[in-house]
């Protein structure tokens, strides 16, 4: 068993319904759930929140000034300890422990040394690219002959979306129908639909599986 494959076999997925942002916990936000299985330092959101400047999704928040007062920090202490598990507890990768940082991960010496040993021990999958007649091809995806892709994560988990050509072909999109969490998905079918200026285009899903968030 490679490396990669130990860490994956680690590695656990919280249900969809369950990953309530840890910002939404301590008040910050009113509602949000995960959708990145708490990888937090890749959040839009948390980067809205921790930056002076906001990634094109949160380009509106309106961060008040002080956002992170002595109220918050009391409301995260309020939490019962059950509520303040660390993120690295939540997916796995610790055993046991318990945030005592307020779940600012950017600040947590814990969370760096982990993110440190991490990158040593398991380095990240080199991605690499090609151009095929004018188009992008990460030759880190698994492809299907419906233009969509594929890429393995953790657990099982499998990402998946649409190669450039569609996304050239479609243009800009004005809005985008997905399956609900817990449908089943079988390869080939039509999995989700694109519209625009009143067309329609079905995208199929290039692989089985049970849709676990969106």
């Amino acid at each position: 068993m490679t490396k990669e494959e130990k860490r994956r076999e680690v590695m656990e997925v919280v249900p969809a319904w369950e990953r309530k942002c840890r910002w939404m916990e301590i008040g910050i936000i009113s509602y949000k759930l995960c959708t990145r299985n708490y990888e937090c330092s890749s959040c839009p959101l948390e980067q809205a929140l921790l930056e002076d400047h906001y990634p094109p999704a949160y380009a509106g928040l309106s961060k008040p000034t002080g956002w992170f007062s002595e109220a918050h920090r009391e409301s995260f202490l309020s939490l019962p300890p059950e509520g303040r598990r660390c993120r690295h507890m939540l997916t796995g990768e610790v055993s046991f422990r318990i945030c005592d940082n307020s779940f600012r991960c950017g600040t947590c010496e814990f969370h760096q040394s982990l993110l440190d040993r991490t990158s040593q021990e398991y380095p990240l999958i080199e991605e690499q690219y090609t151009w095929v007649a004018g188009y992008l091809v990460p030759l880190h995806l698994y492809f299907h002959r419906g233009h969509t892709w594929a890429r393995v994560e953790c657990n099982g988990i499998v990402r998946v979306g649409i190669d450039d050509f569609a996304a050239k072909l479609v243009g800009k999109v004005e809005t985008v129908e997905l399956p609900r969490i817990g449908e089943k998905i079988c390869q080939g079918s039509y999995a989700s639909e694109i519209r625009q200026n009143g067309h329609k285009a079905r995208i199929r899903s290039p692989m089985d599986g049970m849709v676990v968030a969106v």
